[in-house]
């Protein structure tokens, strides 16, 4: 697998239909330990480079999708190239309908009690052929979450999708890594908000100009501190830039 790096960050550097078809394989395998995905905007690429344990949990992951398109920016910036955005709930849309052509099993793990209900109903009504082993909302302590691993374990979901937040799911989900039975996870962010219509998507029109980011600040202006790891990311690529530039002039 081709991998492209920004700022430290290993990006694949595949499509999102490649995507899907490499994650198709990996499902379908046996008895390996569990492949974890990370779908990493600007935002999550500065928690990873200023926090030593998610920086970890990152070298680790079994892929890293370029969720943002200040990441396909930030590459072209330095010379080079991430050919195509694979966001989450783009990535999630494309899982479930795997899950529905091959009978595979999911877990729902994250968002509020009510979302997390809503999504568990889509999922039955939208897509059949999946068996959705359980679910639970987002809102537990993670140094008391045996029973959520024993539930996970007893019903032995295929894929188990996560919604609890950045750096929270790839850090709890690290901690539980060798004893979670399971093929494949990912966080969604807020995919579960997304696909029951709590939190709308940009119009087709702003997603085409890439202005999704400036969206959404709109809808949420709580938004506003952590969107300034924008101009932090836009700032490290620059020097960066400007590095490789003067070492090679």
């Amino acid at each position: 697998m081709k991998k492209v790096n920004v700022l430290s960050v290993m990006f694949s550097n595949m499509t999102l239909s490649e995507t899907t078809n490499y994650l198709s394989n990996v499902l379908d395998e046996k008895g390996k330990e569990p492949f974890h995905i990370i779908t990493a905007n600007p935002e999550i690429v500065m928690q990873m480079n200023r926090d030593e344990s998610f920086k970890k949990i990152e070298k680790k992951s079994g892929l890293i999708t370029a969720d943002g398109i200040g990441i396909i920016y930030g590459a072209k910036i330095l010379g080079r190239k991430i050919n195509e955005r694979v966001t989450g709930v783009e990535l999630l849309v494309e899982l479930l309908k795997l899950c529905d052509r091959k009978h595979h099993s999911i877990y729902l793990l994250g968002a509020d009690e009510d979302t997390n209900k809503e999504l568990y109903e889509y999922v039955q009504l939208t897509y059949p052929n999946i068996k959705v082993t359980g679910r639970h909302n987002g809102y537990f302590d993670v140094k008391n979450d045996g029973e959520i691993v024993k539930d996970i374990n007893d019903k032995k979901p295929d894929l188990l999708i996560m919604a609890m937040g950045s750096p929270r799911s790839h850090k709890w989900f690290d901690s539980r890594r060798l004893e979670l039975q399971i093929k494949l996870t990912m966080d969604v962010g807020g995919g579960f908000d997304a696909l029951t219509g709590k939190v709308k998507r940009a119009p087709m029109i702003v997603q085409k100009l890439n202005l999704e980011w400036a969206y959404r600040r709109l809808q949420n202006p709580s938004r506003a501190e952590r969107q300034k790891d924008l101009y932090r990311f836009a700032g490290e690529v620059i020097k960066e830039r400007f590095r490789s530039t003067k070492k090679y002039s």
